[in-house]
């Protein structure tokens, strides 16, 4: 996967010690929508009222969050303190990095029968064969007063459009320096659309109009050959016990070995 006289790019994620077992165990990583994820924003996207009389314009915020699943990384290789306490178990966990170039390359594919299994509605409305999450770049250029939006210009031509859902914070989260993965769920209950595409639809029946996935996560198959190039920093105030089972992991899984955390007083 490396190939010779390149440096192999990776992505980390700051975790706790038992997730990294189940990461290993069952060689998946978890996908949570984002009614669960930290920011308590990003689950909302604005809609807006037309008055067709005066073109007045009435604004309105929707959660949509049970509709977009992602899971969180990031590309910055330097250690950050509030990562770790924010996410590594308050220094006792790990930072696990994996390599990665594509979706393709990390990920084993799904197809629908995947989520007609774990009860999550595809956001594809025609059969396809296989598919991957897309990797995107967080912008934090969103504003605490202003939601991004999801439909057409007028009444006539009103679209659900979630392309924005998931991908903006406001700049105080700036530091996580986050990128993710990200894919979308759900389908109109009555024509059967992905979300991507529900026409003719008012403000105030969006959200009625949409078939809720029933699961809010699912774990995603990450392919054999990644773990041989994963990387695991120990987290600074890791307890003696707790080394003891990372070692054993490490050494279970035949996994490259450990490094200590910057951070580590002895």
């Amino acid at each position: 996967m490396k190939e010779e006289g390149l440096l192999m790019k990776m992505i980390y994620q700051y975790t706790k010690l038992e997730v990294l077992a189940l990461i290993l165990k069952n060689k998946t990583i978890r996908f949570n929508n984002l009614c669960k994820v930290d920011d308590p924003l990003e689950k909302y996207l604005s809609t807006s009222n037309i008055n067709q009389n005066n073109n007045h314009i009435e604004k309105s915020r929707e959660n949509f969050g049970a509709f977009c699943l992602v899971s969180c990384w990031t590309e910055y290789s330097d250690e950050s303190i509030a990562m770790w306490d924010m996410y590594g178990d308050r220094k006792c966990g790990v930072r696990i990095g994996l390599p990665f170039t594509s979706p393709e390359e990390l990920f084993e594919p799904l197809d629908n029968s995947f989520f007609s299994e774990n009860k999550i509605r595809s956001r594809f409305a025609i059969p396809i064969d296989v598919f991957y999450p897309e990797y995107i770049k967080i912008d934090y250029s969103r504003s605490l007063t202003e939601d991004p939006y999801i439909i057409g210009k007028d009444s006539k031509d009103r679209v659900v459009w979630f392309k924005d859902l998931g991908q903006y914070k406001i700049p105080d989260w700036s530091f996580q320096k986050e990128s993710r993965f990200r894919i979308f769920c759900g389908k109109d209950k009555e024509t059967d659309n992905d979300c991507f595409a529900v026409p003719g639809k008012t403000p105030s029946s969006i959200i009625a109009s949409l078939d809720v996935p029933q699961n809010d996560h699912i774990d995603w198959k990450l392919k054999d050959d990644v773990f041989s190039n994963m990387e695991i920093l120990a987290g600074p105030d890791m307890s003696a016990g707790d080394r003891i089972l990372l070692d054993a992991l490490v050494d279970y899984y035949k996994l490259p070995k450990i490094v200590n955390s910057k951070f580590t007083s002895e």
